[in-house]
């Protein structure tokens, strides 16, 4: 056999194994991005491209092979003329894709869309014409096609719509931000990538060394625009692959048992191949139903999170301010700063002072628990002194012990450096939280909170002469909405506080812990953080 009848079966061999796996992956994307959202136009033009994509590498195959055949001349002028209408399909449908990506429908106005419409009908109408190739001729040792006139509108259209969809494309890219903007960065990486690889390996080989070593990769490279696409489009759905994986796991296995079924020799081993074939299919639609129940229920709990994080932050924005000025005006009063006012002015304003503090510590506990479950708390560290932030959080209840008729009591320890770091929001909050659970559960006596240095770390206790804790209650004291015997103290409450402040406290490196003696002989809650390095 002479090297060029080699090298010719070789190319030919390599571009039928490599149509055949292209035209597998190009059939199996167009699947997963169609049945990840049927309804979305983006979705449908993309399977559709990528259908057609795949008729275009067939069909040119098919005419490369079938022209060599004398006795085929005529049905190579037919598959030469249907390789135009699918490339003609394929360029109009690339426009309409980068104008309609990343949205459920077409974003063009209707005059537009018909232009478009009727310039591919126009391509399809002159390229399935006897105009498209006029005949078949003998070109250097080869059989080729020879180009009609109908050839002209085709290339003057589909390259201004290639055009004009990357340019659509960048013009979007650069507006949009965020997931949108990854997103028509991977479209457009894969379309640039394509073009160069075609530019690259087949034109300028072609034009400059009349060279066609390149051309058996043709779809390989459709495939990498192809892919990157269908990757932007579907990797916001990571739930709906994982549905559509397992179909096409599972029709994909039964097609092989429905194959096995025919090579077998004996009428038994067909039953047998039968009967697993009918298992398979039944456990695989129990399967997939399965699957995609469990992706539903995904889908509507991250809407429903998305939901309630939007709702928070709404109403915490919406509910806070119109308190914090009720507060204030509160504070104006209790200090003298609007005038001389009645203890019974005074006691009332103390009131709406001391339930706005609630309410917020209500607002606040609430969003961060919801920030928590989504994954969204932020920690902002910085040093400070915390003998400063629990002097300041004291103040801020004295109000409420004294409405209580309590004692709050201060004991800080300068006598060694109370410095440390942590996000000083959220320590205020926990000292907050440890306070007003202190004022709640005392009827009677007082509230201390002391500061001190202890080693290495600094430590934050809140002691009280209060209902004190039973063992059995210890244990589950610092769990989600865990309460210590609220409904024997007719208290209300979110059951929040200490979940967060172990959440916060542990998250910055130190920890929290409680401690009684018992019930009605008080308790002791103790927050540890690390003390800051000397400097």
């Amino acid at each position: 056999m002479s090297p060029l009848i080699y090298q010719q079966i070789y190319s030919s061999s390599l571009e039928l194994i490599l149509l055949v796996i292209v035209a597998v992956a190009n059939i199996f994307l167009a699947y997963i991005v169609y049945r990840s959202a049927p309804k979305n136009a983006t979705n449908v033009i993309y399977a559709l491209l990528s259908i057609f994509t795949v008729l275009w590498l067939a069909n040119n195959y098919a005419t490369n092979h079938i022209i060599q055949l004398a006795q085929f001349f005529d049905l190579s002028l037919l598959l030469g003329r249907l390789g135009i209408l699918w490339a003609a399909l394929m360029s109009a449908l690339f426009f309409l894709l980068a104008h309609t990506i990343p949205h459920d429908t077409i974003q063009m106005s209707r005059k537009t869309y018909l232009t478009v419409i009727g310039a591919t009908l126009l391509m399809i109408l002159l390229n399935v014409s006897p105009y498209a190739f006029v005949g078949v001729a003998f070109e250097a040792g080869s059989v080729q096609l020879v180009p009609g006139l109908g050839l002209l509108p085709f290339s003057i259209i589909s390259t201004l719509f290639s055009v004009l969809a990357i340019f659509c494309l960048t013009r979007k890219y650069y507006k949009a931000k965020g997931d949108v903007r990854h997103q028509l960065g991977l479209v457009l990486v894969g379309m640039l990538t394509m073009l160069a690889l075609v530019v690259g390996t087949i034109l300028v080989p072609i034009l400059l060394f009349n060279s066609l070593q390149f051309l058996v990769f043709t779809p390989v490279y459709t495939l990498i625009f192809l892919g990157m696409t269908a990757y932007a489009i579907t990797k916001y759905r990571l739930f709906n692959i994982k549905v559509l994986v397992t179909e096409a796991l599972t029709i994909t296995i039964s097609m092989v048992l429905f194959a096995k079924i025919f090579g077998e020799q004996t009428l038994g081993a067909r039953v047998i191949d039968l009967l697993i074939l009918v298992f398979m299919a039944v456990f695989g639609f129990f399967l997939v139903k399965s699957v995609r129940r469990e992706v539903r229920q995904r889908e509507e709990i991250e809407r429903l999170s998305n939901e309630k994080s939007e709702f928070m932050s709404f109403a915490s924005h919406e509910i806070r301010n119109p308190i914090t000025v009720m507060r204030g005006y509160a504070s104006l009063i209790l200090d003298g700063s609007g005038g001389e006012v009645s203890e019974g002015v005074r006691a009332m304003a103390r009131k709406i002072l001391i339930e706005g503090t609630t309410v917020l510590d209500l607002i606040s506990q609430y969003l961060s628990k919801s920030k928590i479950e989504l994954g969204q708390l932020k920690y902002e560290s910085e040093s400070f002194d915390l003998a400063a932030l629990v002097d300041s959080a004291v103040d801020s209840y004295i109000p409420h012990a004294q409405e209580n008729g309590l004692t709050l009591h201060k004991e800080i320890d300068l006598s060694h450096p109370l410095t440390v770091v942590g996000d000083k929001g959220k320590i205020k909050e926990v000292i907050g939280n440890l306070i007003d659970n202190a004022i709640k559960y005392t009827k009677e006596g007082s509230v201390t909170v002391a500061v001190e240095r202890h080693g290495v770390a600094v430590r934050i206790i809140v002691s009280d002469t209060g209902a004190g804790i039973e063992q059995k209650t210890m244990r589950h004291l610092f769990k989600k909405f865990a309460r210590a015997d609220a409904s024997k103290m007719n208290l209300l409450g979110t059951g929040l506080g200490l979940y967060l402040a172990k959440t916060f406290i542990e998250t910055q490196g130190g920890r929290v812990w409680a401690e009684s003696e018992g019930e009605g002989k008080g308790s002791r809650f103790i927050v540890e953080l690390p003390a800051a390095p000397a400097r």
